[in-house]
């Protein structure tokens, strides 16, 4: 029988003695409550259970679904760059022991302001038609050269809105031991959104956060975190979770006890490190699976008890499926955004940098088209292996410069696309338990819809 839904259009789970199915493109979750219902997906599953389902309920129910399986079509319109990554510079003060940055040896090399002024008029040549524009410093750490990210800022303020009467905001990414009171009003004054880097509670963060005499980071970074607090810096938190963290728990209650707006992300595998240090191995998952349970049950019960979430992450996707919205691309790589290193080299993301071969161009002679086509983040729909998967719309085909430096028929690659469906699992979870909650006191108490309940949390 062909007349049914194809693997990748649907998933079927369990969760909390109810059997639910995941449709990939509508993003709808329902739940399966008649014999019928289930009979078709196992049979889809090619499980036949005895249940004999004629031709006409069968073609009836597949016609049925795949009207909620239609995806809109992506917008083909060319995105337009209105977002430059400088990293200022590959040194660091800093020896991070799953990072890509280099060392003391690189710290001399820092960005000219040449390549900066081209990278700038190269950006609004190519869209001047923006009222918005942004530059992000990165690094390395880009705090170990204050005078040029006060000199860019400069730059930027007289070719953007001097010039153009546009907008411009500033971010910038750092292990934040550098900040000093003069970097404070700066921030202040242009108005900065600023990224600090830490990983947990002091342990976990010195395991691998270390300066380079090997001494870990974590004391500084929290003094300077409650300075910016005090001075009203508009700043967030972000935390890289290694192999190597495997309490996963504790780090979120950390973070969430911070009080301070935080994003994370896993380690990238990477050739250049100790592969312990970047790599989740069979093992690692199995336990990755079970905290982040944890971690997902811990953000719904504050969710339900009226506290804030600071996790940026998570608000964003629960949002997602409660929108039932659709991600085309992993990323922004190439796209509205690009980075560019010291020698003027353009990347479609920072971690390409390290690999020049997937250089897309240089501000002497611009981006080449055909090269910046074979680097960019691609649409999900073009993506071979990513067809039969059902998450494939929640995570958009993943990283492309995983993809790349990877390969999409490793068995690495297919580790990382396991770990991204075991965190949507846990999070459509965690989106059935929050919606059965607020149906439930909808039912008894008369109360509010979703969006009052989550202005109450967040």
């Amino acid at each position: 029988m062909n007349n049914l839904l194809q693997q990748g259009d649907f998933h079927i789970f369990s969760f909390d003695k109810k059997k639910y199915v995941f449709l990939s493109g509508s993003q709808q979750i329902l739940e399966i409550s008649n014999p019928t219902m289930d009979a078709y997906f196992n049979r889809c599953a090619g499980r036949d259970d005895g249940n004999t389902l004629g031709d006409t309920t069968i073609d009836m129910v597949t016609e049925t679904l795949k009207s909620l399986c239609t995806v809109p079509s992506a917008c083909c319109e060319k995105q337009k760059q209105d977002m430059l990554t400088l990293n200022v510079t590959h040194g660091c003060n800093m020896s991070c022991k799953y990072c890509f940055a280099s060392t003391l040896q690189d710290r001399k090399s820092v960005m000219s302001l040449s390549v900066v002024r081209k990278a700038i008029a190269y950006m609004l040549e190519g869209n001047p038609d923006s009222e918005r524009y942004t530059i992000y410093f990165f690094g390395g750490e880009p705090l170990l050269h204050k005078q040029f990210v006060r000199d860019v800022v400069e730059i930027a303020k007289e070719e953007i809105i001097s010039r153009r009467n546009k907008d411009v905001c500033f971010l910038l990414n750092t292990n934040g031991t550098l900040i000093d009171d003069d970097m404070m009003n700066f921030f202040v004054q242009e108005k900065f959104t600023v990224t600090v880097s830490i990983d947990g509670p002091q342990k976990m963060n010195d395991a691998n956060r270390v300066f380079l005499n090997g001494r870990g980071s974590f004391r500084r970074i929290v003094e300077n975190i409650e300075r910016l607090k005090k001075r009203g810096v508009n700043f967030n938190l972000r935390a890289t979770i290694s192999p190597k963290n495997t309490r996963l728990l504790e780090t979120f209650r950390f973070f969430e006890s911070m009080e301070v707006p935080y994003s994370y992300a896993f380690t990238i595998d990477s050739d250049v490190k100790d592969r312990s240090t970047t790599h989740f191995d069979t093992n690692g998952i199995k336990a990755i699976d079970k905290q982040l349970g944890e971690v997902m049950n811990f953000f719904t019960r504050k969710l339900m008890n009226r506290e804030t979430i600071y996790c940026n992450d998570f608000q964003r996707n629960i949002s997602r499926l409660r929108t039932k919205s659709v991600k085309y691309q992993g990323c922004a790589a190439g796209r509205n955004s690009f980075i560019i290193d010291e020698a003027g080299e353009y990347y479609p993301c920072q971690n390409m940098l390290s690999h020049q071969d997937m250089s897309v161009g240089n501000v002497s002679e611009g981006i080449d088209n055909s090269r910046l086509q074979l680097f960019r983040s691609k649409e999900v729909s073009q993506l071979a292996n990513c067809r039969q998967c059902w998450a494939k719309y929640l995570c958009g085909g993943n990283c492309e410069a995983e993809r790349q430096l990877l390969g999409q028929e490793s068995k690495d690659w297919k580790q990382k696309c396991k770990m991204i469906r075991l965190e949507w699992k846990h999070l459509i979870h965690s989106y059935i338990k929050l919606n059965d909650f607020i149906n439930n006191m909808s039912n008894k108490h008369k109360i509010i819809d979703y969006e009052k309940f989550k202005r109450a949390g967040a």
